[in-house]
């Protein structure tokens, strides 16, 4: 199946759009769903090279025993619902909820409470901002680990770009390379309660909960906002740092985060007198 046989592409707006469902051309894909799922489950279908490293098994336990086969039959059963029915098919509403309501919380989820998500998505935030956010909660922050394990052609060290000394894990990239730890440092003792640890931060975050390291020395910002605020100046510095090789300069980056800081306050005292 590729695309043009279920998209046309429309020649005066310069887009591509579903085929009408009555186009008789898309009559012998009618089974193509089943033929898909049975075809990956199978390995009739090859999905290689685009999907392969991605379903590569995980780092080897202490064992140092993994199972290295490729296997889709988990992707192909995630596809379908509990009864069977394939997700392109027509399903009452009340089946799809039942299904997203029984579905596994991955594990590093479920300290958060459906109260902390609505806080954090009421947020007034940046797309940067929320994105690295929830990048860190999700475990979805591109570090070197996982671009070596992946791509390991592109990315043949897992080592950290910053400091080259460590092993970059997404705690590593966000807060415990030394010239992010410093900028972590400055900004607790500028803005937080000095004897807030980053652990302190980092526990905050995994568990949206921030009641622990709530105060903040600028009554005007809360610590949420500033440690967000942190989150995204050290985010869009480090990538200045691997497109641009613009040095990772940790005074830099604190006056950057002071200036959004300062900016953080003006804007929410506007909006305070709409």
């Amino acid at each position: 199946m590729k695309v043009l046989d279920v998209f046309q592409h429309n020649t005066d707006h310069h887009f591509l759009h579903w085929k009408d469902t009555s186009d008789p051309s898309l009559r012998s894909w009618k089974l193509a769903p089943k033929k898909l799922f049975n075809g990956l489950a199978s390995g009739d279908l090859l999905l290689q090279p685009f999907f392969q490293p991605l379903c590569l098994p995980s780092p080897a336990p202490d064992n140092g025993r993994v199972d290295s086969a490729i296997d889709f039959t988990p992707l192909a059963t995630s596809l379908t619902f509990p009864t069977g029915t394939h997700i392109f098919s027509a399903i009452p509403t009340k089946t799809f909820r039942q299904a997203c309501a029984t579905a596994l919380v991955p594990s590093h989820l479920r300290a958060i409470n459906g109260h902390a998500w609505k806080s954090f998505w009421s947020l007034a935030l940046t797309m940067v901002q929320r994105n690295v956010l929830y990048r860190f909660i999700s475990n979805s922050i591109p570090h070197k680990s996982l671009l070596h394990r992946v791509f390991t052609d592109l990315h043949p060290s897992p080592l950290c770009t910053i400091c080259s000394i460590s092993t970059e894990t997404s705690v590593h990239f966000l807060f415990h390379c030394p010239p992010k730890a410093t900028v972590w440092r400055a900004i607790i003792f500028e803005f937080l309660w000095p004897t807030v640890s980053i652990q302190d931060i980092i526990t905050a975050i995994t568990s949206l909960d921030f009641h622990n390291i709530k105060y903040c020395q600028r009554s005007e910002v809360s610590a949420p906002i500033i440690v967000i605020l942190t989150l995204a100046n050290i985010w869009r510095a480090h990538f200045r740092t691997v497109f641009d090789a613009t040095p990772f300069e940790a005074q830099t980056i604190i006056a950057n985060i002071r200036a959004d800081v300062i900016r953080r306050i003006n804007e929410d005292q506007v909006h305070s007198t709409i």
